[in-house]
């Protein structure tokens, strides 16, 4: 059963009104003696009145502080401490009232903050980390260019530009995804046709396909929708890319595109090289690459990235994949 919340401005004044009952009732009762008694007695309930009086002032205010301005105060510390980067630091929840909300919004916040400076430092770590290795390598085979046979150059220049590739589109998903994560105000204001989206991104990477011999089988009911057109091709992008780069050679992909009244379905499904049930748990984290066999291909950014923009468009993005046997990527979007 939820709790009923019980306003500060409630408590206030259910504690004020209980002491002016209190007040009214000594009054009265004090009253009865100080007319009907002797002037000794009547002056005896006078101070003795006076006092209690000062008694429930006094109880009164203790109890204002401890309701009200304690716990301000101490939110008023917590916010120092966070001002000066210490986000551990958390506020007591007491009660049900608006200042309990307002701590609990302080504590999640504190978090959020504390989540933020440590993906931060690892953010750092990790580009500064993947960096180094393809600025090695680029720099090993132009050196190596100068005393080389004209064979010798071409497949110097094949990894360096393989390199030169991997850290621009490693750049690309860094600027998207702070962008991504710096609002959440999303446009989709674009007309465009997801299918056609769909068939370019396929187009324009048929030679890569095309090396491999795989067999892409496309399923895609041309529509017209209205949203984000930039980031919903970075969907299409990024899963039907990992599916030519994870599938074997010789093997299938097939990809699905159906429209409903309400919603956009996709799914790709490869026969390829699969992800265990361990790694499906980490799959959508920031730099996750998985399995060996994974690791050069991705820089653990594309997965995280794809289902960010999913997410920020109001879908819902699924997968299932047996090792060695294939994976299907399923995204359900709203119209």
């Amino acid at each position: 059963m939820k709790k009923r919340k019980i306003s500060i401005t409630a408590k206030i004044l259910i504690t004020a009104g209980s002491i002016l009952i209190g007040i009214l009732f000594l009054f009265n009762f004090l009253g009865f003696f100080v007319f009907t008694g002797t002037e000794g007695q009547s002056n005896i309930y006078l101070i003795i009145g006076t006092l209690s009086i000062a008694v429930l002032i006094a109880v009164f205010i203790i109890v204002i502080y401890f309701i009200v301005i304690k716990r301000i105060l101490e939110l008023n510390q917590a916010v120092q401490k966070v001002a000066q980067g210490d986000y551990t630091v958390t506020v007591s929840s007491r009660g049900n009232d608006e200042l309990s909300t307002l701590a609990d919004n302080f504590n999640k916040m504190a978090k959020e903050l504390q989540l933020n400076a440590m993906l931060s430092k690892d953010f750092v770590s990790y580009v500064s980390h993947e960096l180094k290795t393809p600025l090695s390598v680029i720099r090993t085979h132009a050196e190596a260019l100068y005393d080389s046979t004209d064979e010798e150059r071409r497949a110097y220049t094949d990894v360096i530009i393989g390199e030169t590739d991997w850290l621009t589109g490693l750049s690309k998903n860094i600027i998207m995804l702070c962008r991504l994560d710096s609002t959440n105000m999303i446009s989709k204001d674009d007309e465009f046709s997801p299918s056609e989206q769909i068939k370019s991104f396929v187009l324009s990477t048929q030679m890569q396909w095309d090396a491999k011999k795989l067999n892409v089988e496309l399923d895609v009911e041309d529509c017209e929708i209205k949203g984000n057109a930039g980031l919903t091709y970075l969907i299409w992008q990024n899963l039907i890319g990992n599916a030519f780069k994870f599938t074997n050679e010789g093997g299938n992909v097939n990809i699905s595109l159906h429209k409903s009244q309400n919603e956009l379905s996709f799914s790709v499904i490869d026969d390829g090289i699969g992800i265990s049930e361990g790694d499906k748990e980490k799959l959508f984290s920031l730099f996750f690459t998985g399995n060996k066999s994974r690791n050069r291909e991705g820089s653990g950014i594309g997965l995280y990235l794809t289902k960010n923009i999913v997410q920020k468009l109001g879908g819902k993005i699924s997968v299932t994949s047996e090792i060695n046997k294939g994976s299907c990527f399923t995204v359900i979007l709203p119209l």
